[in-house]
Formats: C-alpha cells, sequence, structure tokens
C-alpha cells in the first residue's frame, strides 16, 4: 500500500467523521428548538397558574365581603325582630 492509497483512505475517514459530526450537529439544533419551545410553553403555564392564583385570591376576599354582608344583614334582621317583638 502506497502513500496516497493511506492518504486516500484517512480522508474517506475524514470526509465519514465530518457528515456524523454535521447529524450530530443537526441533533443537537432539533433538540435546542424543542427545549425552546418548552420553555416557552412553561413561561405561559407559569403565567396561567400566576393568574389563576390572583382569580383565586380574589375569588376567596369576595367570599369573605358577602359572609360579612350576609352577618350584618342576619344581625341587622335579629335586631328588628326583637324591636318588633318588643313593641307587642
Amino acid at each position: 500500500m502506497d502513500i496516497l492509497d493511506v492518504l486516500a483512505k484517512m480522508d474517506e475517514r475524514l470526509e465519514r467523521q465530518d457528515r456524523i459530526l454535521a447529524a450530530q450537529l443537526d441533533a443537537f439544533q432539533a433538540l435546542q428548538t424543542m427545549m425552546d419551545r418548552q420553555n416557552q410553553i412553561l413561561l405561559t403555564i407559569n403565567h396561567s397558574v400566576e393568574r389563576v392564583s390572583q382569580h383565586t385570591v380574589r375569588i376567596a376576599q369576595l367570599c369573605a365581603e358577602h359572609t360579612l354582608c350576609f352577618d350584618r344583614l342576619m344581625q341587622a334582621s335579629r335586631a328588628l325582630d326583637a324591636r318588633l317583638a318588643a313593641r307587642e
């Protein structure tokens, strides 16, 4: 085997390694794109969870306000009943 055959085989091996590396780079770029999409989805979910949490707090506040109003209405009703009973 002469030096030209050795160089030709080395050149073939280098070309094959270049193709393998190019394929790996394509795969890594595809993974990076997929990870970027997943990150965007997670950010969207996080934003939605924050909004739901804010709405839950607001609903709890409204329930507390309605409970307070109902309690005051019941107290006023009892006081009115007591006044009416006292007149009889």
